[in-house]
């Protein structure tokens, strides 16, 4: 925890507030979760990530612990809370309980969907959310892209650091160009390949 917090405040002060920066909390426990990430908005995070709550790769949390987890850490803090529904977790995050979530907790407003059939989540949760989902993301290695950006997804969060990559295809979608958005794609999937594969 030491590590964490210097490298944390070390890029924020770096970065001092020229960009937002999102900084990961995730923590089984909900006190040190929610401790984790008042310390991360006190440096200056301009928004948290938070897996649910697992440990092992059998104990799983119910969508009630879950929910609950998620209402301890949004009452510790004051900024955004993006829910990682990563595969790393092994805990299904149904597009219902997330929507819920979004309508029923204060700072949770951001979803980055790392699973399979991103999309087609992506899809039922802005569905099912509506204007409670503010930020449905797209996560991984961006192999899912531009199927995600087509389900309804506003932004990216890659493992591999290419913004300057996945930005143009994103804004060329904005932009109603889906060529331009798809060529774009295809000049930058083989390192997407490439990470993807890491």
């Amino acid at each position: 925890d030491d590590e964490r917090e210097t490298l944390t405040r070390l890029a924020l002060e770096h970065v001092a507030g020229r960009v937002p920066v999102i900084v990961t909390t995730t923590h089984t426990s909900t006190a040190i979760c929610a401790a984790r990430s008042r310390r991360a908005q006190d440096m200056g995070a301009a928004m948290v990530m938070v897996m649910p709550p697992y440990h092992g790769a059998t104990f799983r949390f119910s969508d009630a612990q879950i929910q609950r987890f998620f209402a301890g850490v949004s009452d510790a803090i004051d900024i955004p809370i993006m829910v990682q529904d990563a595969p790393a977790a092994g805990t299904a995050l149904p597009p219902a309980l997330l929507a819920r979530m979004a309508q029923e907790i204060e700072q949770v407003r951001y979803f980055k969907m790392e699973t399979a059939g991103a999309a087609g989540k992506l899809r039922e949760l802005i569905a099912l959310g509506g204007e409670a989902i503010e930020g449905p993301w797209d996560g991984e290695e961006a192999i899912t892209l531009l199927a995600d950006l087509e389900a309804g997804a506003t932004g990216s969060m890659t493992g591999g650091g290419f913004a300057d990559g996945i930005r143009p295809i994103i804004e060329a979608f904005r932009n109603g160009n889906k060529d331009l958005a798809f060529n774009e794609y295809q000049r930058w999937l083989p390192l997407i390949n490439h990470e993807n594969r890491q």
